[in-house]
């Protein structure tokens, strides 16, 4: 429990403590218009050494010990009970607000100890206080006090519960969120391992067949052969040569060199890095390009590459890609006016081997591969697709990187 009470962290102790703090000095206003108005002068005291306590926790760095204050505020509610009538006093059900607060945000030991704590509070004031004398004059001032501390207690238990169980309905979210990330990482790496034991196994027997199926063509053009046989020496040589482009561009993809590291540079130059191999006059640039950041060239090259080749193949229009730098970060958004994409293929379109492509034609790593740089980088792939209107990808990155991780 130690560990939710650090994810909750000091902001939320410090706003439940000044919540109870409201709660008790209702206690006190209560007690001083009754029939026997008591001094104000210890109470607010009291009140006045929580609340400095309280602000001092609240423009601190370091986190109290949360158990000694929560034992240290029950002790605090004994006193101003005791100065505000005594176990008669209807405010004495705050003392369930620490015991459920203790509960939360603490172990076993310490709800027994603020429970311990609660019980021998509320007992000392049987002991300290005679019960009959107060309020027996008055018991409709005593049922009216008893409503106000029923609301407001469970006022404070409602809201005290219902940010918690926000609280943790978003660390859940944000956990299947970090293990999404830990998988597509996993799948990263198997695709890196896959696609060099590919090249490695592969690679020298197709060079082999471009190599023989080049020389059997040149043979067979030196003998006069009929045409239907040098046609055939040649399809060989060029699907040995696509079969090694595949391979290729299947290592390139994979970040076969995820260790690259972060270098200064223009991000015109990554631009030009990532259109050299593309039909770069059906593209229009724009943009921060004289800017500069600190990034993982080739790698980032390769995404917008993937990005821009996609944005190409949807479209038959001139297809824009736009460079904003930022303070923080570096937004590369692609624009295509091709035909889009449904809700539910765009959707799926970062998951592995997804594609929309003929056979062949693509192996639907594309996207997944970029969203995987995006959260290795810390930033985020965004895709807005509407059918009959084109998308727009836009790849966020930090301008600086983050130096606990590496791509």
């Amino acid at each position: 429990m130690a560990a939710a009470y650090a994810h909750f962290g000091l902001t939320w102790l410090v706003r439940l403590r000044w919540l109870t703090l409201a709660a008790q000095g209702l206690a006190v206003a209560t007690a001083a218009t009754g029939p026997e108005p008591v001094p104000l002068g210890a109470p607010l005291g009291l009140l006045a050494a929580v609340a400095l306590s309280n602000l001092i926790f609240a423009v601190g760095r370091a986190a109290p010990p949360v158990g000694a204050v929560l034992v240290v505020d029950v002790l605090v509610l004994t006193a101003l009970l005791h100065l505000t009538g005594g176990p008669m006093n209807p405010f004495t059900a705050l003392y369930f607000v620490f015991i459920t607060m203790a509960a939360v945000l603490l172990g076993t030991r310490w709800v027994v100890a603020l429970l311990a704590c609660a019980v021998a509070g509320y007992a000392a004031l049987f002991a300290v206080d005679d019960p009959v004398a107060h309020h027996a004059h008055d018991f409709r001032t005593h049922l009216r006090g008893m409503w106000i501390a029923f609301g407001v207690v469970a006022a404070l238990l409602a809201l005290f519960l219902t940010r918690l169980t926000r609280a943790l309905a978003a660390r859940e979210i944000e956990l299947a969120r970090e293990r999404d990330r830990a998988a597509r990482s996993a799948q990263v790496a198997a695709l890196t391992g896959l696609a060099a034991g590919a090249a490695h196994e592969l690679g020298t027997p197709i060079n082999t067949m471009v190599l023989a199926a080049g020389e059997l063509e040149r043979v067979l053009a030196e003998r006069a052969l009929p045409a239907a046989i040098l046609e055939d020496a040649r399809l060989i040589r060029d699907e040995g040569r696509r079969c090694r482009a595949v391979l290729d561009g299947l290592s390139e993809a994979s970040g076969e060199a995820r260790g690259e590291g972060f270098a200064e540079t223009r991000l015109g130059d990554i631009v030009e890095a990532a259109l050299a191999p593309l039909d770069r006059a059906r593209v229009r640039v724009s943009g921060d390009l004289d800017a500069t950041a600190e990034l993982p060239v080739a790698a980032l090259s390769t995404a917008l590459r993937n990005l821009t080749r996609n944005a190409l193949e949807a479209s038959a229009d001139p297809v824009a890609l736009e460079v904003h730098a930022g303070a923080e970060e570096v937004a590369l958004q692609v624009v295509d006016r091709g035909e889009g994409m449904s809700p539910e293929v765009a959707a799926r379109a970062v998951e592995p081997f997804f594609t929309t492509k003929p056979a062949g034609a693509g192996m639907g790593l594309g996207l997944f591969l970029v969203q995987a740089l995006a959260e290795q980088l810390e930033g985020a792939l965004e895709i807005d697709s509407r059918p009959g209107a084109g998308t727009t990808m836009t790849l966020r990155v930090p301008r600086a990187p983050d130096r606990r991780r590496e791509t």
